[in-house]
């Protein structure tokens, strides 16, 4: 997005609570907020209660999940947040705000001095909340409170954007946006560079299914369905399936077919897609769009995941994709395409040219719009 915003705008903070350091490359200043490390002690401490009584009225159904709403939460009681969030606007003209956690503190400060703000929801977050429906009340409530006090919401996906009028919210969507031009479909080009990723990890050189998840519990689930799917195709020789998992949704292991790399570096994970000769999503649970679908048919990759997987994305199976939610029949459908080296070029191919209709210098664009809605000035 802040490329598409940096050639319409003269100045752009662009502000998370990462710590990073203050940096401007251009006219983008990257601002870091975190709590002084004397009050980590504090804080951590308030977490632990909050989830204790959290625990005690949902009954033990809300370990895991209370997450959302204690983020929502520490934001809104933050005085160190509301000082930083107030110089940023005493600035700007209009704000963005990715996800509703830190959103009230911000919309206090934008209403008291008429600034206009936009909140990008790239889920509904109290969707995740789904095994105390009391904790997913409160969670609810406090997001959609949030919603109402925009000036703008933005949702990546019909199917958002149809449940939030049933809460009198009328959103804006914008899909997520990739920059296509960073994925690369010509593996061959980089050959020698693939070939030692997979060197200094210990990778096998073919026959590679690959997934990708952060630290979420639907990818966790999704490292489980794929681990078992490995130890039911263990066998050996040129012919064997490898299952390789990236991301913070699994720590580092190894076990016969199934490595698990944890996190890696921006041009590890580039190397490992052209490498892969298909990709797994085989998520049961999620909400909006995911992004790591586009991402991965970017690639020309072929993917086979469930519906959930594609969610938010008018995707063909056999066409630009494969969908199933029957898990037991993915070892076939497995062999059948790493047989079938036409057929995952096919599929790759038009996944690809889907992808493309999500370049983000196009989509993007709708934010420059929405913020002159009112005048702004560049």
């Amino acid at each position: 997005m802040l490329d598409v915003l940096k050639d319409e705008f003269s100045e752009i903070i662009c502000t998370s609570p990462t710590g990073m350091l203050d940096t401007r490359i251009g006219n983008i200043f990257y601002k870091g907020y975190c709590w002084p490390f004397s009050a980590k002690p504090t804080i951590s401490k308030l977490q632990n209660l909050f989830n204790r009584v959290l625990d005690i009225i949902t009954l033990g159904k809300s370990k895991e999940e209370e997450g959302w709403l204690w983020l929502h939460s520490i934001y809104a009681m933050d005085p160190v947040f509301a000082k930083h969030v107030d110089e940023i606007t005493d600035w700007a003209d209009a704000v963005i705000v990715e996800f509703t956690f830190p959103s009230l503190p911000i919309l206090k400060a934008c209403r008291h001095k008429n600034k206009r703000v936009i909140i990008t929801l790239h889920d509904i977050l109290s969707d995740h909340v789904t095994k105390s429906k009391l904790l997913k009340y409160f969670t609810r409530k406090i997001e959609i409170n949030a919603m109402k006090k925009a000036d703008c919401i933005v949702c990546t996906s019909i199917s958002d954007r149809e449940r939030l009028k049933k809460y009198g919210i009328n959103a804006e969507i914008i899909p997520h946006g990739i920059d296509i031009q960073r994925y690369n479909t010509e593996p061959q080009k980089h050959s020698e560079v693939i070939s030692d990723v997979l060197g200094d990890f210990g990778l096998p050189q073919q026959n590679i299914c690959l997934f990708v998840g952060a630290w979420h519990l639907p990818n966790f689930e999704a490292v489980d369905t794929i681990r078992q799917l490995a130890k039911s195709m263990q066998s050996t020789g040129k012919d064997k399936v490898n299952f390789v998992v990236v991301g913070d949704c699994c720590k580092a292991e190894r076990n016969d077919n199934f490595f698990a790399l944890g996190k890696v570096d921006e041009e590890v994970l580039h190397a490992l897609y052209n490498a892969a000769a298909m990709v797994l999503i085989p998520l049961t649970k999620g909400a909006g769009a995911s992004l790591k679908t586009i991402e991965a048919m970017a690639y020309g990759k072929v993917i086979l995941g469930t519906t959930v997987a594609f969610r938010g994305y008018s995707v063909e199976s056999n066409v630009n994709c494969l969908i199933s939610d029957e898990f037991s029949g993915y070892k076939k459908l497995i062999i059948d395409l790493l047989a079938d080296q036409n057929k995952r070029k096919e599929i790759g191919s038009n996944a690809r040219k889907f992808a493309e209709l999500f370049d983000s210098r196009l989509l993007y664009r709708r934010y420059v719009d929405l913020i002159m809605e009112r005048g702004c000035d560049k």
